[in-house]
């Protein structure tokens, strides 16, 4: 794919950089010798709202969201956009279950256990991200004869579909798949994402952190809408030539970008502000990672070791610091590697439901089933992992062809309009004779051409659990996970409801098991070794998550 890049387009993307690099300046030097480790990383507990709503979204929707969801829409249709329905109950259930649990511990790490610049850098980003894509979707659709006309092409080209009711599990898109999908990366990836999860701890209260789960829904519906329309649009500008099939793109990915270099480069400037609008979503999410991810070693691996323990609240802060740069340039090398591998938004759910789907279980379970003990919940993560990271594996070494793909058409490429034009002058000059077929060059067009796998057509030979749709994986191993650890803990002996550590169960699920342990009779007390080991841990919980060092009492030899 050729770069179309102007001068103009250069200075708008080195303008967008420059401002990313200096809100982390500036925020870098107003807290300068003054920044703790909780202020670095969850801004003190008391940021504005406001920005860590614009941050929570910029954090998440990254270029895969822009990039993914467009070339779904321009090569599969709209099925995939149901999804945003199962965000409606994901989002209920973050907010009345996950979130009382998870903000009143005052944890850092979910895993217990310079975030201020990365929300205000995503700020900017996320701003620049939903500008720049609507101004590409809005200049198209002028271009197109308005979204009326944009709508109707594409519903000529069969890409619009809501309501595929298909139960079968091997279908890859129908409503129901896709509102499972929904749902899950509502539990999995947004509200057990531990970047998210810093952006609710950074508020000052409960209450605004549930407000922002319904900021976040409002934003991803726009956002997510405007991402779908622009492969929508995509399609209508390319519905008789399209670019991949002709060979003027060698990725799906590429659709959108060639788009606007290819139709809109006229425009001067508009190429940069698209270019700006993808990395910002980079950046944005390569911030967020880096910094969460810095986090959670610091807190689960590096706190309590003897050297770093001893470490003061500045040489702690530039350690996680260090750290953060490091897992940011780790994540370009894998972003490098990942781009080989094919649909950006299919190779991502797919690899991450194996590994989030049983985290997301573990962590459900934790706050949601009181009976299930340690012993249950190892058991129940290990066999969801192994059957998730075996159904992964096993689809890359099995094959099986992609997805097939809708029509698509190049009757329209120059190319093929002179080409039919030559075999139709030879028909008529060289053919006289009607008893020869000629209903392939009837019409004077090209066959539309369909680009699919035929080993990977639905229904094409006896299907196996590597042909279950990606939709469904992490939510069956998250419930794999629930049910399996349940049934090892009612086993091996279910947790006494005297044993259950407060503020770490959902309450409205402690008092139901409460509820259900006396009604089955079950009046025995937990022994009083158990309950007194269940008081220091939750008394060394509390002094390692406050600011001071916790007061050690002088013993004698």
């Amino acid at each position: 794919m050729e770069s179309k890049f102007t001068a103009v387009d250069y200075t708008i993307f080195g303008l967008m950089l420059a401002v990313s690099i200096g809100i982390g300046i500036y925020c870098a030097v107003k807290s300068r010798g003054k920044e703790s480790t909780q202020e670095y990383m969850l801004g003190g507990r008391n940021m504005s709202p406001l920005p860590v709503a614009m941050s929570l979204l910029g954090g998440v929707i990254s270029s895969i969201s822009i990039l993914g969801n467009s070339t779904e829409m321009y090569f599969f249709g709209t099925q995939l956009a149901t999804s945003l329905l199962g965000f409606i109950p994901g989002t209920i259930f973050l907010n009345q279950v996950m979130l009382p649990v998870l903000y009143n511990l005052k944890i850092v790490s979910l895993n217990e256990g310079g975030v201020k610049a990365v929300v205000y850098t995503d700020v900017m980003q996320t701003l620049v991200m939903f500008l720049g894509v609507l101004v590409v979707v809005i200049i198209c659709c002028v271009d197109l004869g308005g979204l009326g006309n944009m709508w109707r092409i594409a519903n000529e080209g069969n890409r619009i579909e809501f309501f595929n009711l298909d139960s079968s599990p091997f279908v890859r898109h129908t409503f129901w798949s896709t509102f499972v999908l929904g749902f899950f990366v509502m539990i999995g990836s947004i509200g057990l994402n531990q970047a998210v999860y810093q952006r609710f701890a950074s508020v000052s209260s409960l209450r605004i952190a549930k407000r922002l789960s319904i900021f976040f829904l409002v934003g991803v519906y726009c956002l997510w809408t405007l991402f779908f329309l622009s492969g929508l649009v995509a399609f209508a500008t390319y519905s008789t030539c399209d670019p991949l099939t002709s060979g003027k793109i060698t990725k799906p990915d590429q659709i959108l970008p060639f788009l606007v270099t290819d139709k809109l480069s006229h425009l001067t400037g508009l190429a940069g502000v698209f270019v700006s609008a993808v990395y910002g979503g980079v950046l944005s999410s390569l911030s967020s990672t880096g910094n969460s991810l810095a986090c959670m070693i610091w807190e689960d691996f590096l706190k309590h070791r003897p050297y770093f323990s001893g470490l003061s609240s500045k040489s702690a802060t530039n350690v996680v610091k260090i750290i953060s740069s490091f897992t940011g340039v780790l994540a370009v090398i894998f972003g490098l590697l990942v781009g080989s591998l094919g649909n950006v938004f299919h190779v991502i759910f797919s690899i991450t439901s194996s590994v989030i789907g049983p985290l997301a279980g573990l962590y459900v379970t934790g706050m949601c089933l009181p009976w299930v003990t340690a012993k249950g919940g190892i058991v129940g993560i290990t066999v969801s992992m192994t059957y998730g990271l075996w159904i992964v594996v096993g689809k890359f070494i099995r094959g099986g062809g992609s997805p097939p793909r809708l029509p698509l058409s190049t009757s329209g490429c120059p190319e093929a309009l002179f080409n039919a034009s030559v075999n139709a002058f030879l028909n008529i000059t060289t053919v006289g004779d009607s008893h020869l077929p000629t209903s392939t060059l009837s019409d004077g067009l090209l066959p539309i051409t369909t680009l699919a796998n035929t080993t990977g057509l639905e229904g094409s030979a006896a299907k196996t659990p590597y042909d279950v749709s990606y939709c469904y994986s992490g939510t069956i191993c998250m419930i794999m996970t629930m049910v399996i650890s349940s049934l090892a803990s009612l086993c091996t002996g279910p947790n006494h409801p005297k044993e259950l550590v407060s503020g770490t169960i959902n309450p409205t699920c402690e008092k139901l098991y409460v509820k259900l342990w006396k009604s089955f009779g079950g009046q025995g007390e937990a022994s009083s070794t158990r309950h007194r080991e269940l008081q220091v841990e939750e008394s060394s919980m509390k002094m390692l998550n406050s600011d001071s060092p916790p007061l050690i009492p002088l013993t004698t030899p």
